[in-house]
């Protein structure tokens, strides 16, 4: 894996005796409740009737020394399901990581924004070649490069030149003010001014502005928050009761899992605060635990919430993505509209990546046995980071050789 760690270990190099001792003063992370984490709903118990759960478990207990928490769902070729979690939701409040408990998926929420943006497109409501300045005013995105011209399409699969809002100064932003709190409109500032990535259409440039502004174009053709949007349109269809987009309020609630990172002597540090920056918005703000998310992926691409045409728009509308943007060292990465394409040793792939804080998850379907996978990690251990890597190889590389037999 690439980009995960890479963007991740990067926290480090920007964080200083003073801000740690910041945010260690800081409500939020100082220890809460035991009963805030509390969740029932039987997902546990779907673990132990997979015909491999000894094996899936197994799994999980070999790497659990390099996570605090790991959380993993799975649907295997033969439609059994399994989920299992192992290490800490909250190390202050001495809570274990259950398999109900939610955690913030990042950048997979894309691919939810991208399933909304194409409900909307099943219902006449909107076309993939409409643009951008036809929901969003001038005095929003009339500094934004390329973005008064550009399609919702160019949108979904980076192909705008959009710039990133996700720059340095909104990066030292959310580590100098810990829980910074701002609307999706406030963060396309920091894209104001920037050059474009390239000319409309020309290639493949990842850019988390893409969908900031796909949000607030569901937000508007609904005319509601995107919060509600999601809970409407995804959530309550599909009967997830721990599946929600935070609020601008409350954009990671206290019920999630706590993320951490280790220095140097591995004492890990909470980066929940940090975290929160990258929130209630339609790049990164969906919460969920593993087996909602599988869920979400099975409904998306066997029929569930959209129609085949729109699922073939999302999957057959392939750009490449080159080298240096790859999120794994599999050949030929390609990214659809709002989802990657993968073609991993056991096969053809769709689905996501996601990273913030330290939070690491991933979303894979494989279309030729309908298997799904996801996990997600709460920790980054930067004390030894190859170790830790390898970590995340072994555990993804053991998962899928188990989940595709």
């Amino acid at each position: 894996m690439n980009v995960h760690s890479y963007y991740l270990i990067a926290v480090v190099l920007f964080f200083s005796a003073p801000l740690y001792i910041g945010l260690s003063a800081c409500a939020k992370t100082e220890p809460i409740p035991p009963a805030s984490y509390i969740c029932s709903d039987g997902i546990a118990q779907a673990g132990n009737l997979h015909p491999d759960a000894d094996e899936l478990n197994a799994v999980l207990d070999k790497q659990l020394p390099h996570f605090v928490g790991v959380q993993v769902a799975l649907i295997d070729a033969q439609g059994n399901r399994w989920t299992g979690a192992r290490g800490y939701a909250d190390i202050e409040a001495d809570v274990s990581l259950e398999t109900c408990h939610r955690i913030p998926i990042a950048s997979i929420s894309k691919t939810i924004t991208a399933a909304v943006i194409m409900q909307q497109v099943d219902e006449s409501l909107i076309s993939l070649d409409d643009k951008v300045s036809e929901f969003l005013p001038a005095s929003l995105i009339g500094e934004l490069s390329n973005a008064s011209e550009a399609t919702l399409r160019q949108l979904l699969n980076h192909t705008s030149g959009i710039p990133d809002y996700l720059t340095f100064k909104q990066f030292l932003n959310s580590l100098n003010e810990p829980f910074l709190l701002e609307t999706q409109r406030e963060k396309l500032k920091y894209a104001y001014g920037k050059e474009p990535s390239h000319a409309l259409g020309a290639k493949f440039s990842y850019s988390n502005t893409n969908f900031v502004l796909l949000g607030l174009v569901a937000e508007v053709v609904d005319d509601k928050p995107l919060w509600e949007v999601i809970d409407a349109r995804i959530a309550q269809p599909l009967g997830l009761p721990n599946f929600a987009m935070g609020t601008e309020s409350d954009p990671i609630p206290d019920d999630v899992a706590r993320p951490y990172l280790a220095l140097n002597g591995g004492k890990y540090i909470n980066l929940l605060s940090f975290a929160v920056s990258d929130a209630a918005t339609g790049d990164g703000g969906i919460l969920t635990n593993m087996q909602e998310l599988n869920a979400f992926t099975e409904a998306l691409f066997e029929g569930g919430i959209l129609s085949s045409g729109s699922l073939a728009e999302m999957t057959s509308n392939i750009v490449s993505v080159p080298e240096e943007q790859a999120d794994f060292d599999w050949p030929d990465e390609g990214y659809g509209l709002g989802l990657s394409r993968w073609n991993t040793p056991q096969g053809l792939a769709y689905g996501h990546t996601g990273a913030t804080g330290s939070y690491l998850s991933v979303s894979l379907y494989f279309p030729a046995t309908g298997v799904t996978l996801s996990y997600v990690t709460t920790s980054v251990d930067n004390s030894d980071p190859e170790a830790f890597d390898t970590a995340i190889e072994n555990l993804q590389d053991e998962l899928f050789e188990i989940a595709t037999r």
